[in-house]
């Protein structure tokens, strides 16, 4: 985590913006911020100061505003991030109220963040920009079976028959290796429960 004493703030608002570091004057629409976070959190980390001009000016924040930037802030970060990769606070900086956000690069495990549209976005060149599908699909080392455990009674329902091809489709689109087998044409008398998990 970095150094988030006045001291600390003061010497990263120093330093100006860059692709880890980002200024803002007020808490604009959460879409743009959140776009922030989910960047930093997959690309490194980074620090969003707000009461700062993007020439690096402190400006601050009205009280009722450091509140209130203080309280969206915290929700919209709740909502995006484990609580453990990020850092929210206030500082005075020459008696003028300073918030600040740290996000720490989130572990692979997690990755990548989302925002709620769906997108990823990484930072390049100190800008937010969205990245393909392609280049954050996980690719497993080797195949993955997955079971269909559903009714196939095809002369009650004919649909059934569709909504198995339908994923058949999907599995093709994924370019993942991906078995789907139906539980149903497995042989064996069993319960499906104890077939699945009984399976590597």
């Amino acid at each position: 985590m970095i150094n988030t004493s006045p001291e600390g703030i003061r010497e990263l608002i120093k330093q100006g913006e860059g692709p880890n570091v980002e200024f803002k004057t007020r808490f604009t629409a959460e879409r743009l911020i959140a776009r922030h976070l989910s960047a930093f959190a997959n690309s490194g980390g980074g620090t969003i100061i707000f009461g700062v001009s993007g020439k690096g000016e402190i400006l601050g924040l009205p009280r009722e505003e450091e509140t209130v930037t203080l309280g969206r802030l915290k929700r919209l970060a709740e909502s995006l991030l484990p609580i453990f990769v990020y850092k929210l606070g206030a500082v005075p900086i020459d008696g003028k109220p300073i918030v600040y956000l740290h996000v720490e690069e989130a572990p692979d495990s997690i990755k990548p963040i989302r925002v709620a549209t769906g997108d990823t976005l990484t930072m390049r060149d100190g800008v937010a920009i969205e990245v393909t599908q392609a280049e954050t699909a996980v690719k497993p080392s080797r195949s993955v079976r997955v079971f269909v455990a559903m009714s196939f009674r095809e002369e009650e329902e004919p649909a059934l028959v569709d909504y198995f091809e339908a994923m058949k489709r999907a599995v093709v689109a994924t370019k993942l290796p991906i078995d789907l087998i139906r539980i149903d044409l497995v042989d064996g008398d069993y319960e499906i429960f104890a077939e699945n998990y009984g399976r590597d």
